[in-house]
């Protein structure tokens, strides 16, 4: 096709000619933009982080602790393990799929942190404060990692309409042991369940209400709790302590939760 000259009038057919030819020029850059355009955006979707978010802080005394390497390892099978660091100003963020989780660090200047928590299915937006206690010479109290601003409970982990309550015995007693419930109402049903060597078991109350813990652990205080179930109750903690050299028993301590929570600290 020749060049037009110019001052040189152009008819209209040739004219649109030249207008698809150049257009056809185009086309193959225009199709591959397009082409790389979506490969980048499906590429962005599929590393896009999936979970429930946490968010946080680490602290020591009144101090956030910034720049600060967190180990996060699922203790379920599922083996889900995260390294983070905190941000220059102590705080984190992060995403983790439903489960039961310990939290390690080792801050300068702070004791370890070693601590468990539990983030159900369905469970809302996570904050965590992590507190390490300040490093002394002679004693490191244990860390402390607590769960806040959750607002609703999360999904009981079973589709049944009966109530299941997953339990934690802290600290573990290393061997099997049978804890006892009973039903403080008409009749006074007991119920036996077993407990693992890690501390936890399952129960299924027969319906909402008031119940007693009862067990008799070697190496620990008797456990005689009341504590209240209500129908979004998922999770049953109790604290025990350990018999003392001179006889001395403190009682145990029962929680209960329906949301995200973490396990309490235990003394080493």
């Amino acid at each position: 096709m020749e060049t037009p000259v110019p001052g040189q009038t152009i008819p209209v057919d040739v004219l649109r000619a030249i207008v698809r030819s150049r257009a056809l020029l185009f086309l193959p850059t225009l199709l591959l933009l397009f082409q790389t355009a979506g490969c980048s955006s499906s590429a962005l979707r599929s590393t896009e982080p999936k979970g429930i978010l946490v968010t946080g802080s680490l602290r020591s005394g009144t101090l956030t602790v910034p720049k600060t390497a967190l180990y996060v390892t699922d203790r379920s099978s599922s083996g889900h393990n995260l390294e983070v660091a905190t941000d220059l100003t102590g705080h984190f963020r992060f995403r983790l799929p439903p489960g039961t989780y310990s939290l390690h660090a080792a801050p300068v200047s702070s004791c370890p942190v070693d601590n468990t928590f539990i983030i159900p299915p369905g469970s809302p937006p996570v904050h965590l404060r992590v507190l390490a206690p300040a490093l002394t010479f002679t004693h490191c109290p244990p860390s402390q990692t607590l769960v806040a601003g959750v607002s609703t409970p999360g999904k009981s982990l079973h589709k049944k309409t009966i109530l299941v309550v997953h339990g934690f015995l802290v600290p573990a007693p290393g061997k099997k042991a049978s804890l006892f419930f009973i039903f403080q109402g008409t009749g006074n049903p007991v119920q036996e369940v077993s407990i693992e060597k890690n501390g936890t078991f399952d129960w299924t109350p027969p319906h909402a209400g008031s119940f007693v813990a009862q067990a008799a652990l070697a190496g620990f205080c008797p456990v005689y709790q009341t504590f209240q179930i209500q129908k979004d109750s998922h999770y049953l903690i109790l604290s025990v302590h350990p018999l003392g050299q001179s006889g001395q028993c403190s009682p145990a301590e029962a929680s209960v939760y329906s949301g995200a929570f973490s396990l309490p600290p235990v003394s080493k």
